[in-house]
């Protein structure tokens, strides 16, 4: 499965799995291979606390799991605002089930927290980014500052000696 290309340390319009080296697993997450998963495989945490962190530039998330009896809830957070909860519970194993964010009102970019909030496990199988382009060098602002410098120089007399003495912005010259 071809993966888009993200840059800027964020992902954009895509599917992405949770191999991709933008999404960060904090915490123990144990990867595993399972028939049906995005990409052949999967993660998993055991420990409520653990986190997931990324950042993507778009207007929705959408989130792949696989669904188990044992799964539990996880918290989703967009710009530190609590957005939903993910239920994974299912009676039996049900692969790449999808949560959507709802639609953001700005592209981005967005830092995204995902906390296993609840259960004796939470997945993570892929992230799929929609609803924005990335952004072209034209989009992006950067401010230059110019800063020019031009030194003065005073002359002046030293009178316990009588030599001249010159001050610039550098510092005294003799």
């Amino acid at each position: 499965t071809p993966t888009p290309t993200a840059s800027l340390n964020y992902l954009v319009d895509g599917t992405y799995d949770d191999t991709d080296p933008l999404i960060n697993f904090n915490g123990n997450w144990t990867i595993y291979e399972y028939p049906g998963t995005y990409d052949g495989g999967s993660r998993y945490s055991a420990t409520v606390g653990n986190t997931v962190t990324f950042e993507f530039f778009g207007t929705q998330l959408s989130l792949l799991y696989t669904g188990l009896y044992n799964r539990g809830t996880m918290t989703v957070m967009i710009d530190s605002q609590i957005v939903g909860e993910v239920n994974q519970y299912s009676a039996g194993v049900t692969t790449q089930n999808q949560w959507d964010s709802p639609v953001l009102e700005s592209a981005g970019p967005h830092n995204v927290v995902l906390r296993h909030a609840s259960g004796s496990i939470n997945d993570l199988d892929g992230v799929i980014v929609s609803g924005g382009q990335e952004p072209t060098p034209s989009e992006t602002t950067t401010e230059t500052a110019t800063v020019t410098f031009t030194p003065s120089v005073t002359p002046e007399f030293d009178p316990p000696d009588g030599k001249e003495v010159y001050r610039s912005s550098y510092g005294p010259h003799e």
